[in-house]
């Protein structure tokens, strides 16, 4: 008797797609979130602390603003992809057997 291997399930170029870009915008958002942390605990030494060179602060601050806003614009892409894959990503047990 001769075992014939299961096909695997293909998947489409969509759902491909969705699920690249949502591990992506994962990552993103914790590397958003670590900068976000660390440039937020920076800003607080200061306050205790103020840097040698005020120039450094206001650059810290850039930088956690402008992590928000990523994080931000980040959120919303998520969003979108999530009701993109509502809409056009059959679910499993919808496709056809």
């Amino acid at each position: 008797m001769r075992l014939v291997p299961e096909r695997p399930k293909t998947v489409s170029p969509q759902a491909l797609y969705l699920t690249t870009t949502s591990m992506l915008a994962e990552d993103l958002s914790q590397r958003l979130t670590a900068i976000l942390m660390n440039t937020q605990a920076l800003l607080r030494t200061f306050r205790k602390t103020p840097p040698a060179d005020p120039e450094i602060q206001a650059v810290i601050t850039d930088v956690s603003h402008d992590a928000v806003g990523a994080a931000k614009a980040l959120h919303q892409m998520r969003e979108a992809l999530a009701a993109l894959a509502a809409h056009r990503c059959p679910r499993v047990e919808d496709e056809p057997a």
